[in-house]
């Protein structure tokens, strides 16, 4: 039996039964699967944070399913999700497609509804030692105090303001980490984002100033511009680009690794993902940057509604997001563990033969064969490439009745026992 997480059942790695060479392009694409399992497989071992730990790895019922979606993307089903949108190279990629779904509706019906989108981005300055808790601790306090600031009260009146969406980002550079603040804003009156946003960091950077931290309006700390609405839904879609993992070149990672142990030179900033990516190289400064990432941003929401404001004798609602959306919002953690609806289960694998498959190219080769074979042919492919793998794994057919899994995979544990 394997032992480790990167070797397979009979040592080296045998061919496959099938030609898996032919797989998805796109965020589902071989290359793109592997990497994420790489970081996956790193944060299973080296993460601090107990969900992230368990993500994708531990079962959360008697089975796990290999399934397939409408749309013919497999994928793994029945295991635990962390939900982090921060940390997590697969939740954060459902989390930020479902967030970006909200996101255009919401920009599209207002647009249609006659008000004006603008974005505003607050920055901070910031140096190599500065922790990254303690930074996000002081943009928070200070984007607080300029929503609840006077003069900001009136600006938002002037301005017609309805509401706003704020994102988000940190990346780390030559001089340590820098978070900033997105803020979409909806408001009525056109040619009001400079003096609504000029106002808000006026009283943002009086907060700051408490914790000896800068933002200069004249300096890049302040951007304020309307957009029309194909800018704004870029905007969001880059926002999803941002958010979500992109592997990072190998070759440039073993170079980086080997040739600078992590340094940048002046301008260059790296993405959460690109650190994890060069830690699971062997960058242990990336390592390093990835625990602190990871302590930093838990329970901290990269997206955040604000309550929308009356109009016109328009009933209350509670959050912009309920002004434009009908239905109610799901948080991260929902989004993520939300993962099993309108799929085909293609076979089922106990908890110990999950265990096998988990800890070999298996876990990426077998959503492949599924993709590439006939609808009909989907289980006889999986069997035939544990075969040719020598994999002493049996999957089982899924039942007719999605209700009987449990009983089916019960049945299956009783039988194998009492067979030795």
């Amino acid at each position: 039996m394997p032992n480790s997480e990167t070797s397979g059942p009979s040592g080296a790695r045998a061919p496959a039964s099938r030609d898996v060479a032919n797989n998805l392009r796109g965020p589902g694409s071989s290359a793109t699967r592997r990497a994420q399992l790489d970081a996956r497989r790193w944060l299973w071992r080296e993460s601090a944070l107990g969900r992230l730990q368990s993500c994708g790895r531990v079962p959360t019922g008697p089975a796990v399913e290999l399934a397939v979606r409408a749309g013919g993307r497999a994928h793994w089903s029945g295991l635990v999700s962390c939900g982090s949108v921060h940390a997590c190279p697969v939740c954060s990629e459902r989390i930020w497609a479902a967030r970006q779904d909200e996101l255009s509706r919401l920009l599209t019906a207002a647009h249609d509804a006659g008000f004006t989108v603008s974005m505003l981005t607050f920055t901070v300055r910031h140096t190599a030692g500065d922790a990254l808790s303690a930074q996000l601790d002081a943009l928070n306090e200070a984007w607080t105090a300029a929503q609840n600031s006077t003069a900001t009260a009136r600006a938002k009146r002037d301005a017609g303001f309805v509401g706003m969406v704020r994102r988000l980002e940190i990346t780390d550079g030559a001089h340590g980490w820098h978070p900033h603040l997105h803020a979409l804003v909806i408001h009525r009156h056109a040619g009001a984002a400079a003096a609504l946003g000029a106002t808000m960091h006026r009283a943002f950077v009086a907060r700051l100033r408490r914790f000896g931290v800068e933002s200069w309006a004249t300096s890049g700390g302040l951007d304020a511009r309307e957009l029309t609405l194909g800018q704004a839904l870029a905007e969001v879609a880059s926002y999803v680009t941002k958010g979500t993992y992109e592997a990072l070149d190998p070759a440039r990672a073993a170079r980086e690794v080997s040739g600078g142990r992590g340094k940048r030179g002046r301008g260059a900033s790296r993405s959460h993902w690109q650190n994890l990516d060069l830690a699971v190289a062997g960058d242990r400064r990336c390592a390093a940057r990835v625990h602190e990432y990871e302590r930093a941003t838990k329970g901290r929401r990269a997206l955040t509604w604000t309550g929308a404001v009356q109009l016109d004798g328009e009933p209350v609602a509670l959050t912009l997001r309920d002004r434009f959306l009908s239905e109610p919002e799901r948080s991260d953690e929902e989004i993520a563990a939300d993962n099993d609806g309108d799929q085909t289960a293609v076979a089922l694998f106990t908890a110990s033969d999950w265990s096998l498959v988990r800890r070999d190219a298996a876990m990426v080769d077998l959503l492949e064969v599924v993709e590439t074979a006939a609808p009909d042919r989907r289980f006889d492919a999986v069997v035939a490439y544990l075969d040719a793998r020598g994999f002493r794994v049996v999957p089982w057919r899924p039942p007719p009745d999605p209700a009987t899994v449990s009983q089916t995979v019960s049945h299956t544990v009783s039988q194998t026992v009492s067979h030795g």
